[in-house]
């Protein structure tokens, strides 16, 4: 073996060697990183799905105890089991499958309407994932205070993105944030709820979805990363072949 192919060798398996101490050194890095936000990131779903758990635990009632038990049965009940008609105890008096048919027609339609009048206002925008207004209460008070101590004594471990809402939610008073919620409201209701407007600049609110946003995708594994891939191309493609038909 030649001088030059030693010393050929020799770099290869230097550049190898750094390139697998990077890679480690990363890691290490990203774990280390991740250590800090799990240490938040429960909080903060916590916090942003406090009002549909709300809505959720909101049961329907009707004067028919049957229909309203059977409504609360099928709520609770997995996809399948709604589809299949397993989702709820039919009563004891209806027993022929035009019967059971009926029954379950009565309880699914009962079921939607329910359910619109419950989440209809979430899904509109009427009601806020924003913090500030859960803030009076304990648990939720001691949730928040918990991931704004954790971020303010360990800046250097969280993104910009984090540090800048962390910043901002110390420079605005949640006060001041609920003020312009309302004033917004208000403004939605005169223009028909009809505005080009992302709505309210809320840090609050801005620090738990940046929390969620890269926890989720930091501990995002290389199946759904080529699952959300295979999504966005699909929805990509499918988009280009829109537009070029319109045109």
């Amino acid at each position: 073996m030649q001088i030059d192919d030693k010393v050929n060798i020799a770099f290869f398996l230097s550049l190898i060697s750094f390139l697998w101490s990077f890679l480690l050194y990363i890691h290490s890095r990203k774990t280390e990183r991740i250590r800090f936000y799990d240490k938040i990131y429960d909080a903060a779903d916590w916090l942003l799905m406090y009002e549909h758990r709300r809505l959720e635990s909101i049961e329907f009632e009707c004067d028919d105890k049957e229909l309203e038990t059977a409504v609360n049965q099928y709520a609770k009940a997995h996809g399948t089991a709604r589809l299949f008609g397993y989702a709820f105890d039919y009563p004891s008096h209806i027993v022929t499958d035009v019967e059971k048919y009926a029954f379950r027609d009565r309880v699914a339609k009962a079921y939607e309407e329910h359910h619109e009048n419950v989440f209809g206002g979430f899904w509109r925008g009427e009601f806020s994932q924003s913090p500030v207004f859960l803030l009076e209460n304990g648990e939720c008070k001691t949730k928040f205070n918990q991931i704004i101590s954790t971020i303010g004594e360990n800046r250097s471990r969280f993104s910009k993105k984090i540090n800048s809402a962390w910043r901002r939610t110390q420079e605005t008073s949640v006060e001041k944030i609920k003020g312009e919620y309302e004033s917004f409201k208000k403004l939605l209701n005169h223009t028909c709820g009809d505005l080009e407007d992302d709505g309210v600049d809320d840090p609050y609110l801005a620090l738990l979805l940046t929390i969620r946003f890269e926890y989720r995708n930091m501990t995002k594994s290389f199946p759904d990363y080529l699952e959300e891939l295979c999504w966005n191309t699909r929805y990509w493609i499918r988009e280009r072949f829109r537009s070029r038909k319109n045109d």
